[in-house]
């Protein structure tokens, strides 16, 4: 049986946790470099919310598009539940995927 992360990964949709705007604005410019977009009829208003947000980056590999989770308890769900990835372990997955 496949756990949480697995079955994530299967979707091709992540959660990446980045601290710092500016390795917020390098992930982000590297997926729209890629042809990824915004997903505005997510949770994200526009560009600048993603990178000042303090919530981690949901990256829609299928989709080609990122957002940013919505709020604190989906954030420490995602956490608690092993979803939550560092920036260089969805660069390390990423690249073998793109």
């Amino acid at each position: 049986m496949k756990n949480n992360l697995e079955r994530s990964k299967v979707r091709g949709v992540y959660y990446v946790r980045v601290r710092a705007p500016d390795e917020r604005l390098m992930l982000i410019k590297q997926l729209e470099a890629d042809g990824f977009e915004i997903k505005t009829a997510g949770f994200a208003v526009d560009r600048a919310d993603v990178i000042n947000s303090i919530y981690p980056i949901t990256v829609c590999v299928a989709e080609r598009r990122y957002d940013r989770m919505s709020n604190t308890l989906c954030a420490a769900c995602a956490c608690s539940a092993g979803l939550v990835i560092e920036i260089e372990e969805f660069y390390e997955i990423y690249k073998g995927r793109n």
